[in-house]
């Protein structure tokens, strides 16, 4: 008995010597510490339209499924908020956990840095995405996980990393479909990496097969849902209102050569910016949401019109019928005045990257001490009412993540500037190979969401990450003036 004990205690004893314990240990402290001050879960719009798809248990929604389906699949153990919080959270930590222990094997690095990568995990805005009734968490964790795959492919090549990347892959495109540039990417570090040929097409051909399979199977839903032939109706209204955004600039046109079916939409464009020029502040002013959801803005207003005699059709396929106007419309507007698209809406959203917007980060529970029925149903709640600060502190340091976000995009450049200046823009060690992937990775990013949407601080949140952690490594590099293990 006595061998028994001693060998418990050298154990005991030896696993909490271990820095992991405290550095996990120290993770969930913080994170209950945060939750003294937010008992309660921070809703958004998105929140009520994921619960909704949970609810009826439906195979489509305005958003991808991917979280609908996390919602229900927890409902059936436990409907508590804080199960679903706490996941949410394990989840983060856990793929920014794997990100930073690949992150530092791949070059060798001080303590400094080592301190400064860790500290990443305390980041306020974790807990703050991980506390939002949303698709972010899971979809920021998923993404983690996907690019610290891409490094595991690059410099700790193991076959069976290819086949839980085709599974990340394919859960990351349901959750949010900013992913969909991933397989691109993830298809090109596939055939540089080790693999065997075989293994490089079989891996090439699962990818393709389970995203592709995951899009005509929506498109077929939204064809028998909606009988329109698209895969995402939230594309459409985003489309058109971009273009808003870039027409409410110009001189109002007639639109005599709009189709038939698009003619009514304009008219009711026209009138509507006629009213707003009628105002001291608009509140088109800015990029932002206006035009997407507010129910006086056209996009809405055209949506009642056109289903004001049905009070029986469920308002998800309203909505979704009304995606392949919205973007004939868009395209028509974008495409006769390419210039000043360019103009109205990309310029302003390329500034906006830089210091993006917290958007609905920036007030707990978009300021409010309620909750709708249906999440008050969902969740179990004795009333609609939730507990929020009386003084918000905690508020503050998520309205530095902007120029935060700036800094770290400034010290990225630099740290990549400065290490091809020292050792060369071409060359194969290991820091040039992370260097190219995140270039390459912000590169796109940059692209695909000046263009797609309003630009908003949470879903920049990956590469903030990413970046952040790449830039310390480099920037290591670069003081050490040394190109060993590179």
């Amino acid at each position: 008995m006595a061998l028994i004990d001693n060998y418990k205690t050298g154990i005991w004893t030896a696993y909490i010597k271990h820095p992991q314990v405290w550095l996990g240990a120290a993770l969930l402290l913080s994170f209950l510490l945060f939750k003294r001050l937010y008992p309660a879960a921070s809703f958004i719009p998105d929140s009520y339209s994921y619960i909704a798809a949970a609810f009826h248990n439906m195979k489509i929604n305005i958003w991808p499924i991917g979280y609908s389906k996390v919602l229900r699949f927890v409902s059936v153990f436990t409907h508590s908020q804080l199960v679903l919080v706490w996941l949410q959270y394990l989840s983060l930590q856990l793929s920014l956990f794997y990100l930073v222990n690949r992150i530092l094997a791949i070059s060798p690095v001080n303590r400094y840095t080592r301190y400064l990568a860790i500290a990443v995990l305390f980041n306020p805005i974790v807990f703050y995405i991980s506390n939002m009734i949303t698709s972010d968490a899971f979809f920021i964790a998923l993404s983690i996980v996907w690019f610290t795959q891409l490094l595991d492919l690059i410099f700790f090549f193991k076959s069976r990393t290819l086949w839980v990347h085709v599974l990340v892959l394919a859960l990351v495109f349901t959750f949010r479909y900013n992913g969909i540039f991933y397989p691109m990417i993830s298809i090109g570090v596939i055939l540089l990496s080790a693999a065997s040929r075989k293994a490089k097409i079989t891996t090439i051909c699962g990818i393709l097969l389970a995203n592709g399979a995951f899009i005509l199977n929506t498109t077929d839903l939204y064809k028998e849902k909606t009988n329109t032939s698209q895969f995402s109706a939230f594309g459409g209204w985003q489309l058109a209102a971009n273009s808003l955004y870039m027409y409410s600039h110009l001189p109002q046109e007639s639109g005599k050569d709009l189709p038939a079916d698009l003619q009514p939409l304009h008219a009711m464009v026209n009138k509507h910016l006629d009213s707003l020029n009628r105002l001291h502040s608009r509140p088109d002013s800015l990029l932002g949401i206006y035009y997407l959801w507010d129910d006086k803005a056209p996009l809405k207003s055209y949506l009642r019109t056109v289903w004001q005699k049905d009070s029986t059709t469920d308002y998800f396929v309203k909505y979704a019928s009304m995606g392949n106007i919205f973007r004939r419309y868009g395209e028509y507007l974008i495409g006769h005045h390419p210039l000043a698209y360019f103009k109205y809406f990309i310029v302003p959203n390329f500034k906006a990257f830089y210091v993006p917007p917290p958007e609905f980060l920036a007030a707990f529970n978009m300021g409010s001490n309620k909750v709708d029925t249906l999440a008050q149903v969902w969740f179990d709640l004795n009333s609609k009412e939730v507990k929020v600060p009386k003084t918000d502190y905690g508020m503050i340091a998520i309205k530095l993540m902007p120029i935060v976000f700036a800094l770290t995009n400034c010290f990225y450049l630099a740290s990549c500037l400065g290490f091809f200046y020292l050792f060369g823009l071409f060359g194969w060690t290991n820091l040039h190979k992370l260097i190219y992937l995140t270039l390459l990775i912000a590169s796109i990013n940059m692209v695909f969401s000046i263009t797609a949407s309003p630009i908003v601080l949470r879903y920049q949140i990956f590469p903030l990450f990413v970046f952040s952690l790449t830039a310390f490594v480099v920037f290591d590099k670069v003081l050490s003036n040394s190109p060993e293990n590179g």
